[in-house]
């Protein structure tokens, strides 16, 4: 796609091509609150990388122009996100690279300490988690 220039009546038309969108978008689940992002760089002369939301493309960040990943943080425990990014050249935003979502990791249930009722039977609980609480015996 192309960017459109208003020029005066006097000027021949100019057509900007939008740098192409980077590739290979990925993020890889790194905790309950933490993704890392990354993709491949396939633009010249780029000034920087924009990390958007998919749901409303709102920036989350902003990164120099050599930098192919980038972990988020201060996520939810068992949450999507969806996010793509952007090359920005002088001449304006680049296309999109394809979204991503991943769901970050539940929060691991807290084993509480286990007691043996007689000789066959054991009794095991545990506190909320990612599944609620609950006991098994």
């Amino acid at each position: 796609s192309a960017l459109a220039v208003n020029l005066t009546p006097s000027t021949t038309a100019l057509v900007v091509t939008r740098p192409g969108a980077p590739t290979g978008f990925a993020g890889v689940i790194q905790s309950t609150g933490s993704i890392a992002w990354s993709w491949t760089d396939t633009t010249v002369n780029k000034t920087q990388f924009e990390v958007r939301r998919d749901t409303d493309d709102s920036l989350l960040a902003t990164l120099s122009s050599n930098t192919v990943t980038w972990t988020e943080s201060g996520l939810s425990p068992n949450s999507a996100y969806g996010r793509h990014v952007h090359a920005v050249v002088p001449s304006g935003e680049g296309l999109a690279s394809g979204s991503d979502t991943r769901t970050t990791y539940a929060n691991v249930p807290t084993l509480q300490p286990f007691s043996l009722i007689g000789t066959s039977t054991l009794t095991v609980t545990w506190t909320a988690g990612a599944f609620g609480a609950g006991s098994l015996g």
